[in-house]
């Protein structure tokens, strides 16, 4: 399959994504361990709870970011498998709206290509980033994933040559639809200095939907990712209530490893 990439600088996108209520879960363990900075082989949603500002599934414990009372993270039943519902409403003191689980904290660049894959769904419209990689102190997220109303998937880039514009680099990975399942699976290497890189596949692993390789995030900051974020992270000032869910989320230190 031949690969298309696309690049956009654009500064304001959004997501839409959806769950198929028979999706199936494989017979692989929840694991826990810890590697890398995260907590985490494997999260199911089903041995889990959510508890004031965490998640905890099989005795882990996960940072859960709210902007407000208003947003929520719960857990809830979907045709005999339990999902995460992440929850962002407007507000009237226009800041950026959030509903965030933390994957993982202290991730060093050192140690070469993560993977994570994540499985996504929502019954109409969200905006924002579903999923971001933190440097410390906190600027623009180095790699994030973010989805536009009309249901286009990007992937988006901060490094030292794009930090004084704001605008990212994006590369459009391809459009997913509402009410059914879509997963992306995403691998990521950090090097301020041209050597990173980060793959990402769209509900299939035949060929990666986009390949980046360059500077991947700010040489002076930290050389780690502080956290590494899923959920929905939007712009201050929206007028709609976004709903999405997750279900399976999935580390590792190769592609085949969170098939």
């Amino acid at each position: 399959m031949e690969m298309t990439l696309r690049k956009l600088n654009v500064i304001g996108l959004v997501l839409v994504v959806a769950i198929n209520i028979n999706c199936r879960k494989d017979d692989k363990g929840n694991g826990t361990s810890y590697e890398g900075g995260f907590l985490l082989d494997y999260l199911t949603m089903e041995n889990a709870y959510v508890q004031g500002n965490y998640y905890y599934e099989n005795g882990k414990g996960y940072k859960i970011e709210y902007k407000s009372d208003f947003d929520s993270v719960r857990i809830v039943d979907m045709g005999g498998n339990k999902a995460l519902r992440f929850q962002v409403n407007p507000d009237s003191d226009y800041r950026n709206e959030r509903a965030e689980v933390r994957l993982a904290e202290m991730v060093p660049f050192s140690e070469g290509m993560k993977w994570v894959s994540i499985n996504y769904y929502a019954t109409g419209p969200v905006s924002g980033i579903i999923f971001q990689c933190h440097q410390f102190p906190p600027h623009n997220p180095p790699i994030a994933l973010r989805i536009s109303r009309t249901g286009v998937l990007y992937l988006q880039i901060f490094n030292d040559g794009n930090i004084q514009s704001d605008i990212p680099i994006k590369y459009e990975i391809g459009t997913v639809g509402i009410n059914q399942w879509h997963r992306v699976i995403i691998g990521f290497k950090a090097d301020p200095y041209g050597n990173g890189k980060v793959v990402v596949y769209l509900n299939q692993t035949d060929s990666p939907d986009v390949v980046y390789e360059g500077a991947v995030g700010f040489s002076f900051e930290q050389p780690y990712f502080d956290t590494i974020k899923f959920g929905i992270y939007r712009g201050k000032g929206q007028s709609a209530k976004d709903v999405l869910f997750v279900d399976e989320v999935k580390y590792g230190t190769s592609l085949e490893s969170v098939l």
